[in-house]
């Protein structure tokens, strides 16, 4: 029976956390800075969802490749 590898060296395991992990905190502060910032009616509905659905995307990478780096191989 063939080994499995990984397509990603697990030495970019502690990069890709620390990068994907941030782009996500950065992406949600800023759609939580947006909301603040402008009135109910002035917000565009695309961006709030749009700027949701990349800040879930990139944590939800982030958190993977941090189960990864510990060990936790999922």
């Amino acid at each position: 029976m063939a080994e499995l590898h990984s397509p990603i060296s697990p030495s970019l395991y502690p990069f890709l956390t620390i990068m994907l992990t941030t782009g996500g905190l950065a992406t949600t502060a800023l759609l939580y800075v947006s909301d603040v910032v402008q009135s109910k009616h002035q917000r565009p509905l695309v961006q709030d969802v749009s700027l949701a659905a990349v800040s879930s995307v990139l944590l939800g990478f982030g958190v993977f490749f941090l189960l990864l780096w510990c060990g936790v191989y999922v």
